[in-house]
C-alpha cells in the first residue's frame, strides 16, 4: 500500500493505493486551509485503513506547478512520513493528475490558472489505450495560452472562474472542472516508483516554474515580470 498527496490547487486529494487499485480517497477543498486540513485528514485516512505510516511501502507527493504554499504544505507532509519511515519519495506533476472524463477522446490542455504570471499548460491527448503527454510542463502568458487554445479548445482545470473572466469576450472553451484524479496519479507513481524515479533521502524538487512575489521584486528589471 502507497499513499497519495496532491495539495497543488484548491482541490486536493489524498488517497491510499495498491499497485493496480485505489483502495480509499478523499478530496480536499483546500482553498486556504492546506495546513489545518491535511494532517487531519492523512491520520483519519490511515487510521481508517487500519494502517500507521511504517506500514506504507513509500509515499507520492504533487510536486507543481501551482500554489506555493499548497506545494510546501503537502511536500512537508510528504517528506516527514518518508524520513521518519525510511521509506521512497515519489515526486509527481501536478498537472498530470487533471484527466478528462472517462469518455473523452482527443487533444485535451491541462490548466492551472497563474493568476499574473499567465497560465500554467500541460497538452495531452487521451485514446482507448490511454494517456499520452505531449510536452512538458509549462507556464505561458495568457496571450500565449489563448493561442494554444485555438488549436486545442479543450481544457481541463480544478477551477474555471478565474480563467473564464479572463476568455470572456475572447474564446469560449470546452471545460471540464474537475480535481486530480487518484486513477492517473496511481499510473504516474507506479510507474516512477518501477523506475526507480524517487528518492531515499526526502530530497523533492518543487516545480514552481515562475519566481515567487518576493523574488521578483528583489529582481533590478522587474517590471517585465509583474
Amino acid at each position: 500500500m502507497f499513499l497519495i498527496i496532491e495539495t497543488a490547487t484548491t482541490r486536493g486529494l489524498i488517497a491510499l493505493c495498491e499497485r493496480d487499485a485505489v483502495n480509499s480517497v478523499q478530496e480536499l477543498v483546500l482553498a486556504n486551509a492546506n495546513s489545518r486540513l491535511l494532517e487531519p485528514s492523512l491520520d483519519a485516512l490511515l487510521k481508517n485503513a487500519g494502517l500507521q505510516p511504517k506500514d506504507l511501502e513509500f509515499v507520492a507527493v504533487g510536486q507543481g506547478p501551482g500554489s506555493y504554499t499548497g506545494l510546501r504544505v503537502g511536500a512537508a507532509s510528504a517528506k516527514a512520513i518518508a524520513c521518519a519511515c525510511g521509506i521512497p519519495l515519489v515526486g509527481l506533476s501536478s498537472l498530470r493528475g487533471f484527466v478528462p472524463p472517462p469518455d473523452f477522446l482527443g487533444a485535451y490542455l491541462a490548466v492551472i490558472d497563474a493568476k499574473i504570471g499567465g497560465v500554467y499548460v500541460l497538452e495531452a491527448v487521451k485514446t482507448k489505450e490511454g494517456i499520452t503527454f505531449l510536452s512538458e510542463e509549462r507556464l505561458v502568458p495568457f496571450e500565449q495560452f489563448v493561442e494554444v487554445l485555438e488549436r486545442v479548445p479543450y481544457i481541463v482545470t480544478p477551477c474555471f472562474e478565474p480563467l473564464a473572466r479572463r476568455l470572456q469576450g475572447i474564446l469560449t472553451p470546452q471545460v471540464f472542472e474537475r480535481g486530480p484524479s487518484a486513477h492517473q496519479l496511481l499510473v504516474e507513481s507506479n510507474e516512477k516508483f518501477v523506475n526507480k524515479e524517487y528518492s531515499l533521502d526526502g530530497s523533492l524538487p518543487l516545480l514552481y516554474l515562475r519566481l515567487t512575489q518576493a523574488e521578483m521584486e528583489k529582481l533590478p528589471n522587474k517590471g517585465q515580470f509583474l
